[in-house]
């Protein structure tokens, strides 16, 4: 079955972006709630504790160019294994063979993603360690 081909400039990233982060779309109409059955109380408790949970304040990213983030050569030392999924892997050796300069390997790739991903969450994750740090065990 051929793919469907769609015009870059047709895609809404700030819309992409909210609904990967949670944040509903303006235009939603909110749905109804069905009557829960007795059965489901534990499932009550949970939303309850979830709208009382202080909201979690998310920043507008600007997507980077990802040639240039991602596709770079990056030579790793004092390497370490991570196992990932096969199914990962192939994607990433594509990546890796399609779109990356001819001394850029699946590591250096990883290396990349990694490397952005926790400077781009640093603050929440540095937020949420903090507040595990502050709870009781017992």
């Amino acid at each position: 079955m051929p793919r469907k081909i769609v015009d870059p400039g047709s895609i809404d990233e700030d819309l992409l972006r909210d609904l990967v982060g949670g944040v509903p779309r303006p235009d939603a109409v909110p749905i109804p709630s069905v009557p829960l059955e007795p059965a489901d109380v534990s499932s009550m408790k949970t939303a309850e504790a979830a709208d009382t949970s202080p909201e979690v304040r998310r920043r507008k990213v600007t997507l980077p160019d990802y040639e240039s983030t991602f596709l770079k050569s990056k030579t790793v030392r004092h390497r370490m294994t991570v196992s990932i999924s096969e199914n990962t892997k192939k994607k990433l050796s594509a990546v890796v063979q399609y779109l990356g300069t001819p001394d850029l390997s699946i590591s250096g790739l990883v290396e990349n993603i990694l490397s952005h991903h926790l400077d781009l969450y640093r603050d929440e994750i540095n937020r949420l360690y903090r507040n595990r740090q502050n709870r009781e065990i017992l």
